[in-house]
């Protein structure tokens, strides 16, 4: 497997810009990324803020939980392609850019945003993880790669996948100092060692299945969705088994962002058909609860501190939070400025 090192630029500095939230609630009202989405990738940091992606605008977005005020930090690079988002160990918000071959990253004390540029063009930046090792790890969707950058160095290690285009796509740390990483295209979950570089891949049961988000729980286990098999799938490292649920998940839903919510329970945002689900792994039961705005192509997905479930709408400049506690489904309009 061949290992590639790089020193990569610097490449430009830009401050932050705000953007007014409406402040009003209504209730209720991938590869496999769409680049013409208004809203994609979302994340919660270490401080319960929200960030998430604007790849139509070319901007990074952030809400602060207790006022709902969002702040909107645009890219330097036009067009650059956003694709992944993670916090670094260095509390700071890193990014892709896949249509220019950059990683970039917002500096909470100042306001910034950095961009490094990579030697090797047209290699199609897609996920981005943080690893224990302080490292920020990164798939390329063209390139067939999964990549090291070491901020203290500023050199990339990268380790080509065993399989040629493999599809490389969304990426996630686990503690046990592995990376995992969805083969889309080779139809595989990947791990990779943050000690070693050695790549093990797992071969899921259903052909073509569209491999879309992954996702990790307490206890180790990866979970995945399947866009084009409407299933959920789940890897467990202690036994190499990897086994699939549909259950009564609607047909074409269309599945794509994944979260693991404090109690266990697997939730998914449906692209295709307006909703997010919940999967309860102990009764093995899902639940899928709609969203009122018509088309708004569900996306990411994450969870707060507080259990409530955030998701973006892709073909709307809309959050959505659904709250467990009572089933309600609350949608945020962001006025852009």
């Amino acid at each position: 497997m061949k290992k590639r090192t790089t020193v990569i630029s610097i490449v430009l500095i830009l401050i932050l810009t705000i953007v007014a939230f409406s402040g009003c609630q209504k209730m209720p009202v991938t590869t496999g990324i769409d680049f013409s989405y208004k809203l994609s990738s979302i994340m919660v940091d270490s401080n319960n803020r929200l960030w998430f992606l604007e790849p139509n605008a070319n901007a990074i977005g952030t809400m602060d939980l207790s006022t709902f005020n969002v702040t909107e930090y645009t890219v330097p690079t036009n067009n650059s392609g956003l694709a992944g988002i993670c916090q670094g160990t260095d509390g700071n918000i890193w990014f892709t850019e896949s249509n220019v071959d950059k990683i970039g990253v917002v500096d909470l004390s100042t306001g910034h945003i950095t961009e490094y540029g990579l030697s090797t063009a047209g290699v199609g930046l897609m996920g981005i993880a943080s690893g224990i090792d302080g490292n920020l790890w990164f798939t390329e969707a063209t390139g067939n790669q999964i990549n090291n950058y070491s901020p203290a160095s500023n050199k990339i290690t990268g380790w080509d996948a065993p399989v040629a285009n493999a599809g490389l796509s969304s990426i996630i740390s686990a503690p046990d100092g592995n990376m995992w990483f969805i083969e889309r295209n080779a139809n595989k979950i990947g791990k990779i060692s943050q000690l070693t570089g050695n790549i093990t891949e797992y071969n899921v049961p259903s052909s073509n299945a569209g491999l879309s988000s992954i996702a990790l729980d307490a206890d180790g286990n990866v979970w995945f969705t399947e866009s084009n098999r409407n299933k959920i799938g789940k890897l467990t490292p202690a036994t190499n088994n990897v086994d699939e649920y549909s259950g009564v998940i609607s047909k074409g839903a269309g599945l794509n962002g994944i979260t693991i919510d404090t109690y266990g329970n697997v939730w998914f945002t449906e692209a295709n058909i307006n909703k997010i689900g919940r999967f309860l792994p102990n009764g093995q039961i899902i639940t899928e609860y709609p969203v009122s705005t018509a088309g708004a192509g569900l996306a990411g997905i994450t969870t707060d501190s507080s259990g409530n479930i955030w998701f973006t709408e892709g073909k709307t400049f809309k959050l959505g939070k659904f709250n467990p506690s009572d089933f309600s489904i609350t949608e945020y309009d962001i006025v852009r400025q």
